[in-house]
């Protein structure tokens, strides 16, 4: 099984930007993320293939056609939470109105079942896992099971496998894609990813991951845009995080879309 999923969020909502953001609230009023989306489901329509968009509760008031028109096009919605807040800083109240404000505002917008949830940032947590469960959700996507990655929340009781599997809850576990590279487990499943590793390496990785039979990419609606705004001041550093190679990014989904067939995830639940 190989699915493709997507994270809807504009740029200045990755979370490297977040803290630029706070220094220049106005970078919230140079919304692209229609026009990118769109591209996507245009890529995605021509290759018949259909993914899965993880989509923010708060973005309904703004978005509510665009998240209808996934919908429409063959596609599955879920969530990806109200406010791209991380869970991690989270008390028991605020997640739980989290997880459940954000499936019952997009359900009652595209008029279908919100069967999933991936935590902003991976920043999932074993309380989330049991709180999924408890807002009605049938499954999760937030395990990104890498060896050191600083920022990615972690399942401290509960298991982090690298193949779908199910909590003791009964909720469904699709986590994303990694490679072993001795003793480590890399990320080769998109993203970043996709921008920053060496190509050639990558579709080896993933040719082994497709032949072992389970392969999860996911990608930003951003990520394909090479012409989205160029923050002043930005550091070094995360400047090559969130702009490298962003020119590169549509020619590599089609190289992948090309070679490889991709569902949603409701699909593989409901075949």
């Amino acid at each position: 099984m190989n699915f493709f999923t997507v994270d809807v969020e504009d740029w200045f909502q990755a979370g490297v930007m977040q803290k630029y953001l706070r220094l220049n609230p106005s970078m919230a009023n140079q919304h692209r993320l229609e026009e990118n989306l769109v591209v996507l489901l245009d890529m995605l329509d021509s290759y018949g293939y259909q993914g899965t968009f993880f989509c923010l509760g708060n973005l309904v008031g703004k978005y509510a056609s665009l998240l209808k028109l996934i919908v429409e096009r063959g596609h599955e919605v879920a969530s990806h939470g109200m406010t791209h807040t991380n869970l991690t800083s989270m008390d028991a109240k605020t997640l739980e109105w989290e997880l459940k404000e954000s499936k019952r505002i997009l359900e009652d917008t595209v008029n279908q079942a919100v069967r999933g949830f991936r935590a902003p940032n991976f920043s999932i947590t074993d309380a989330a896992i049991y709180a999924l469960g408890e807002a009605g959700y049938e499954y999760d996507s937030s395990v990104f099971p890498i060896t050191g990655r600083k920022g990615y929340g972690k399942l401290k009781e509960l298991p982090m496998d690298a193949r779908p599997y199910r909590f003791e809850n009964g909720l469904w576990e699709y986590p994303l894609t990694t490679t072993a590279l001795g003793p480590l487990q890399i990320p080769i499943a998109g993203g970043a990813y996709f921008r920053h590793f060496p190509f050639e390496w990558l579709l080896k990785r993933i040719d082994k991951a497709v032949k072992d039979g389970y392969f999860h990419v996911y990608i930003h609606p951003w990520e394909i845009d090479e012409k989205h705004p160029l923050v002043g001041g930005i550091r070094a550093l995360d400047r090559i995080r969130h702009y490298r190679n962003l020119d590169k990014m549509q020619d590599r989904i089609h190289q992948i879309f090309s070679k490889y067939s991709f569902n949603s995830i409701n699909q593989n639940m409901t075949s």
